[in-house]
C-alpha cells in the first residue's frame, strides 16, 4: 500500500523455516521373491525409508547474498526467528544461561547488478538509511506506524527513535558487523527498511540469531526430551521385535518383516531427532 511516508511490503516472510526432506519413490513398497519363496521387502524400499527419516533443522543462519534492497521509503520483512531470552532461560530449562543474541555479520549495502536504477557505487558514500531490525511479531504494528515509519532518513517507531524491544543496526557502503542482545522471548521479525531515496541496491552478509542453547530454534529446543523418550521407547520395542522375529523368522509373513524395518526406522528418526 503506498502511505504518505512510503509503503510496507507487508509481512510476506515464511512463518515456518523448518525444511523437511522426505526422500519418496513409487516403489517404496515394492516387495521381490526370496530365495526360500517369499517376498520381503526390497532394499530399495530399506533405503528409501531410512532417507524419509532424515528430518533437517536448519540453524537460526539468514544469509542475504545480495538480496534486492527495498524501494525507497519502504519497511519490507524478510524471515522469522524464534527466541527465547534471559528472561525465560530458567522456564526453558536449558541451565546453561547466556541469554539470546543476534549477530548482524558482514552487512553492506552495494548497487544490485543488472539494475537500471542502480547508483553508482560512488552514491552509497555516507549513505546511511538503510536499517536491518528485529522487531518482535505480536507487537509489530504496537512498535511501527504504518502511516509514518520513516522519519529523517531513519527508522521511526511509535513514540521515539528507539525501542526496547527492537534491535536495529545501520547498514552502509563498507561491511560491518554487530551483536546486540535480545531482551525478550518470542518470534521476531526480520524487516530491511530504506528511508532514503536510493533504488536499486543489493545487500549482502548475514543475520545470525543464537538462543541460550545454542543455534536451534525456540520451538524445536523442547522437542528433544520428546525424541529422547521416542528414543528409549523405540529402542527397547526394536530389540524385543527383532529378538523374537530373527527366532520366527522362517514362519513370518511378508507383512511381519516389513514392520521389523518400520520399528529400527522409528529408532533412527528418534535418536537422530535427540541428537
Amino acid at each position: 500500500a503506498i502511505l504518505a511516508q512510503g509503503n510496507i511490503a507487508g509481512l510476506q516472510a515464511p512463518l515456518v523455516f523448518i525444511q523437511i526432506r522426505v526422500g519418496a519413490t513409487p516403489r517404496a513398497m515394492g516387495m521381490r521373491p526370496s530365495t526360500n519363496g517369499r517376498a520381503w521387502p526390497s532394499s530399495t524400499f530399506l533405503l528409501v525409508a531410512m532417507l524419509a527419516c532424515c528430518i533437517r533443522v536448519h540453524a537460526q543462519v539468514y544469509e542475504l547474498a545480495e538480496v534486492q534492497m527495498p524501494g525507497s521509503f519502504t519497511l519490507q520483512t524478510h524471515y522469522h526467528f524464534f527466541i527465547t531470552s534471559n528472561a525465560d532461560d530458567a522456564k526453558a530449562g536449558s541451565g546453561q544461561g547466556g541469554g539470546a543474541t543476534v549477530n548482524f555479520k558482514d552487512l553492506r549495502v552495494t548497487p544490485k547488478n543488472n539494475e537500471p536504477s542502480a547508483p553508482p557505487a560512488s552514491k552509497l558514500v555516507g549513505y546511511s538509511s538503510v536499517q536491518v531490525s528485529l522487531i518482535p511479531l505480536d507487537k509489530f504494528w504496537i512498535i511501527i506506524d504504518a502511516e509514518q515509519f520513516c522519519d529523517h532518513n531513519k527508522l521511526h517507531f511509535k513514540g521515539g527513535d528507539t525501542h526496547d524491544d527492537v534491535v536495529t543496526f545501520n547498514v552502509g557502503a563498507d561491511a560491518a558487523s554487530h551483536t546486540a542482545d535480545l531482551k525478550f522471548s518470542g518470534p521476531y521479525a526480520l524487516t530491511i527498511t530504506n528511508c532514503g531515496d536510493l533504488t536499486g541496491l543489493a545487500i549482502t552478509g548475514s543475520v545470525e540469531v543464537k538462543n541460550p542453547w545454542g543455534f536451534l530454534p525456540a520451538i524445536e529446543f523442547n522437542k528433544k526430551a520428546f525424541y529422547a523418550g521416542a528414543s528409549v521407547f523405540y529402542v527397547i520395542t526394536a530389540l524385543v521385535w527383532t529378538a523374537l522375529a530373527v527366532q520366527w523368522w522362517n514362519q513370518l509373513f511378508s507383512l511381519q518383516k516389513v514392520l521389523t524395518t518400520i520399528v529400527w526406522i522409528g529408532v533412527i528418526e528418534s535418536v537422530a531427532g535427540w541428537a
